[in-house]
């Protein structure tokens, strides 16, 4: 799988760096934004959640453009570059708004101790795979739910394994430059030229793992 993904990385690498520079840099420079925000704040370790949360957001509000590139590069079809750019668009909304409910109820659910926030949290790792036209979130709950108790290993398998890889290759990092002082600002820009370059990799992983999730969980 991961040969395949790496060719499919290169055979699109212009589009990849384009979209990347485009959108995916200014997105990743906001969100981190508000993630050093709450840092600032003193709110009794509730800024550790919600960065967490908008960590997650990150990472999902620009995986559709990064799906449907792959679909099209393995079905050896031609994507124009403002597809990308409306894909991200048409879906950047659906996935905000649904996130947010997501991530309320896992906030909510963890302090009554009604809904671990972990089960909450791992749906909203499926937004991007629902056409946002064609699912509501009743329904895109009660799917996800269904696909979550059958591939509940498998899930969490790939939430380690990309979590574990990010950190490695953050680690690594500090380990090379531990003689040098680093800034805020000069971590949170290795952070970005990290994730930037492997978040679509990810994308194209999970797309190629989870592109038939709706077929999976039947109509």
């Amino acid at each position: 799988m991961f040969r395949d993904i790496m060719y499919y990385y290169n055979q699109g690498i212009l589009k990849i760096l384009g979209f990347v520079f485009l959108i995916l840099l200014p997105v990743q420079m906001f969100f981190y934004g508000w993630i050093y925000y709450f840092y600032q704040l003193d709110l009794d370790s509730i800024e550790y959640i919600l960065n967490l949360y908008i960590f997650i957001l990150m990472f999902i509000v620009t995986q559709k453009p990064f799906m449907y590139l792959y679909q099209h590069l393995k079905n050896n079809e031609e994507l124009e570059f403002k597809e990308m750019l409306k894909s991200f668009v048409s879906s950047f909304g659906f996935i905000f708004f649904s996130a947010f409910i997501l991530f309320t109820l896992s906030y909510v659910g963890t302090m009554l101790f009604i809904i671990p926030g972990a089960i909450v949290i791992t749906f909203v790792f499926f937004l991007p795979f629902y056409k946002e036209s064609l699912y509501n979130m009743k329904k895109l709950v009660s799917r996800a739910w269904k696909f979550y108790i059958r591939h509940i290993a498998s899930i969490y398998g790939d939430i380690l394994l990309w979590a574990s890889v990010n950190i490695l290759i953050w680690a690594v990092f500090m380990n090379a430059v531990a003689m040098f002082e680093i800034n805020l600002l000069t971590s949170t820009i290795v952070k970005i030229i990290i994730n930037i370059f492997l978040f679509p990799f990810i994308y194209f992983y999970l797309t190629e793992k989870y592109e038939n999730l709706e077929e999976k969980l039947g109509e």
